[in-house]
Parts: structure tokens; C-alpha cells; sequence
């Protein structure tokens, strides 16, 4: 019966184990764009929404051009300081805005997309290197725990195996 139990602990191990070593490897990836890994779009403001509280804040910001809003994320909008955004941008101004091209044919077919880039004839909102920078910070914390409960399920399935 325990050689039994201690089979299903090494299975259900490995299987986590497996799971976080491939968040581990979707995390890699997520604050490494590119220029070539991006798409540029331009469009006219209609709006700007700012919600969230404190350390948890984010933004739409709705546009006449497309049925797709541009969702600015709480890393990012904690790391560029987002509360000026709604005096920035104004109704009808131009802005340009890049967004992960994977995510490129999603355009007007989703409420909302992440963009990764932010810019006006007059300032860069936010620059793609600045949010490389924001989603590394904010994925940081993910990638030890990952890291450390991939050791310490390991470590769990080594110990069920040996004293199998």
C-alpha cells in the first residue's frame, strides 16, 4: 500500500514539476520583445480610463479607430507612473502604439489588447524597452517560485523514489 501511495506522490510531483517548468519557459519569453516581434498600429483617442486602486492600477484607452481598446497593465502602469495618462492623452489626438504581433489578428476582434509601446507626436508615453523592463520586474517573483517548487517537488519525487 505505501509503495503505492509513494508512486502516486512521484506522479502527481513529476506532473506539477512539469507544469511550472513550463511556466518557467512562457515567463522567459514575455519580457525579451522586440521590434521585430511587434506590430505598430496609429489611432485617434476617444477616450482614457484609469481604474484600479494603488498598486493595482491600469488603463483602456478607447479608440475612434477600432472596436479594440488598448489595455495598459497594473506592472506597467505602476512602472511609467500611469495617474498622468488621462491629461496626456486627449480626445482625438494621434498616438502611436505597438502591440505583440502574435496578438495582431486579435485586433478588432477582442474588447482589448495589451499594448507594449505608447507614444504621441509630442512624448513616448512609455517606450518597448520600458515595458521589457516593467514585466521583468513584475514576473521576477513568479520565476523563483516556479524555480523553487520545481526543487522542491524534485526533491520530493527523488525521496519517494529512493525509498521505494
Amino acid at each position: 500500500m505505501k509503495t503505492i501511495i509513494k508512486k502516486v506522490v512521484i506522479i502527481i510531483s513529476l506532473s506539477v514539476a512539469l507544469m511550472y517548468i513550463g511556466l518557467l519557459i512562457y515567463t522567459i519569453r514575455i519580457d525579451r520583445l522586440t521590434e521585430d516581434t511587434t506590430s505598430l498600429y496609429t489611432g485617434t483617442v476617444e477616450r482614457v480610463e484609469v481604474a484600479g486602486r494603488k498598486n493595482n492600477i491600469h488603463a483602456n484607452i478607447y479608440l475612434e479607430d477600432y472596436k479594440t481598446s488598448l489595455f495598459i497593465s497594473s506592472p506597467v502602469a505602476k512602472y511609467i507612473g500611469i495617474e498622468d495618462l488621462r491629461n496626456e492623452l486627449t480626445k482625438g489626438q494621434e498616438i502611436t502604439f505597438q502591440i505583440a504581433s502574435q496578438n495582431s489578428h486579435y485586433m478588432n476582434e477582442v474588447s482589448f489588447l495589451d499594448i507594449v509601446a505608447l507614444k504621441t507626436d509630442v512624448k513616448t508615453i512609455y517606450s518597448l524597452n520600458q515595458y521589457n523592463e516593467a514585466i521583468h520586474e513584475a514576473a521576477h517573483p513568479m520565476r523563483v517560485a516556479g524555480i523553487v517548487m520545481v526543487l522542491l517537488l524534485s526533491f520530493v519525487s527523488i525521496f519517494c523514489l529512493i525509498s521505494i
